[in-house]
C-alpha cells in the first residue's frame, strides 16, 4: 500500500514480507523522497509485527491505503490466524493457529508518529543539519507515556525535552540556550518556548535545532505562523 499518510510530502509505503522461517508475514514501513528509490525506514524491525499464537492476525498482515483523519491515521489491513504454507506445523516454534479464520482489522496512531527517536532515563541529544526557517513558532511532537516512565512528568528523572537553537556552526545562540526553554513534560504536540526571547527573530538566518530528551520519544518538529 503506497499513499502520503501525514503532513509529509513524499509518499510512504507499507509492505508484507514474508518470514520464511515462521511461515508468516509482517509489514515494514518504506518511504521514497526522490520519486524513484525506496529504503527501508528499518530493514529488521517490522513496522506492524505478529502479535503471537492464537491472534487473529498471527500469521498474515495485508495493509491497504492508509486514511488520515481529524490527526489520526486508520490502517486497515487484511489479518489471517494461519501460517502462509500449507504443510502441517510447518511452524518450528508453534505460534501460528489453523489456517481457518480471517478477518478486516484496522489499527490506529497519531499522525506523523510513523518514527520517532527514542531516549530512556540517560538524555537523548539530537542536533538538525543547519537550515533557515520562515514561521513564528517551533512546534514538537512527542510521547512521554512509554513503558520506560515510571516516574510522573515533572519530577526530577521523569519525562523532559528541552529544545536549544544554535548557530550554523553549532554555537550557542544568547537567549535559545537549553537553559533558557522551558521544559516540556507530557505526551502532545508543543509550542516551544524560550522566555522573553522571540524565534521570528531568527528567520532566514541558518541554524541548527539541538534536542535533549529522556524518557520520551521525539517525532517531528515544524515551524509554524
Amino acid at each position: 500500500a503506497v499513499g502520503h499518510y501525514g503532513r509529509v510530502d513524499y509518499p510512504q509505503a507499507l509492505l508484507p514480507v514474508h518470514q520464511t522461517h515462521e511461515q508468516a508475514f509482517e509489514t515494514y514501513l518504506l518511504s521514497n523522497r526522490n520519486g524513484f528509490h525506496w529504503t527501508w525506514t528499518d530493514r529488521y524491525r517490522p513496522f506492524l509485527g505478529q502479535r503471537g499464537k492464537g491472534t487473529y492476525d498471527a500469521g498474515y498482515m495485508g495493509p491497504a491505503a492508509s486514511i488520515v483523519h481529524d490527526n489520526k491515521v486508520f490502517i486497515f489491513y487484511g489479518a489471517f490466524c494461519g501460517s502462509h504454507s500449507k504443510q502441517i506445523n510447518p511452524n518450528p516454534l508453534g505460534r501460528l493457529g489453523p489456517p481457518k479464520h480471517t478477518a478486516i482489522a484496522l489499527t490506529t496512531m497519531p499522525v506523523d508518529r510513523y518514527v520517532g527517536m527514542l531516549a530512556g532515563s540517560r538524555p537523548g541529544l539530537l542536533a538538525t543539519h543547519a537550515l533557515t526557517f520562515r514561521g513564528l513558532k517551533l512546534q514538537i511532537d512527542f510521547d512521554a507515556s512509554l513503558p520506560i516512565d515510571n516516574v510522573s512528568g515533572g519530577h526530577r528523572g521523569g519525562p523532559q525535552v528541552r529544545v536549544s537553537v544554535l548557530t550554523a556552526m553549532g554555537d550557542p545562540i544568547s537567549g535559545f540556550g537549553i537553559g533558557d526553554c522551558k521544559p516540556m513534560y507530557k505526551s502532545g504536540i508543543h509550542e516551544v518556548s524560550w522566555g522573553d526571547a522571540d524565534l521570528s527573530d531568527l528567520q532566514e538566518r541558518r541554524i541548527r535545532l539541538r534536542f535533549e530528551f529522556r524518557h520520551a520519544a521525539l517525532y517531528s518538529y515544524r515551524f509554524i505562523e
